[in-house]
């Protein structure tokens, strides 16, 4: 996977179908947080201090495009259970 930022947006292409992907601003910061944090709930939270929005719809939007970009396999999703 080759990850590139122009000005606040990101092309993702992944190499095994060559395929390209475009994510905006908030995308590209989704990406980024879940680089790092690896967790929904994680980059959820941490959006929550840069956006002014609730954490329970921050959540779901963030649970959506990484639906999206694993159908795409961009990710992979794993369970992690309490």
């Amino acid at each position: 996977m080759l990850f590139q930022t122009v000005r606040d947006e990101s092309v993702l292409l992944e190499m095994e179908t060559q395929r390209y992907y475009g994510l905006d601003d908030v995308g590209t910061r989704v990406w980024t947080l879940l680089r790092e944090f690896g967790s929904v709930n994680d980059v959820a939270s941490h959006l929550q201090l840069e956006f002014d929005a609730d954490l329970e719809s921050l959540r779901s939007d963030v649970y959506a495009l990484v639906q999206k970009m694993a159908s795409a396999g961009l990710v992979k999703v794993t369970e992690v259970g309490s």
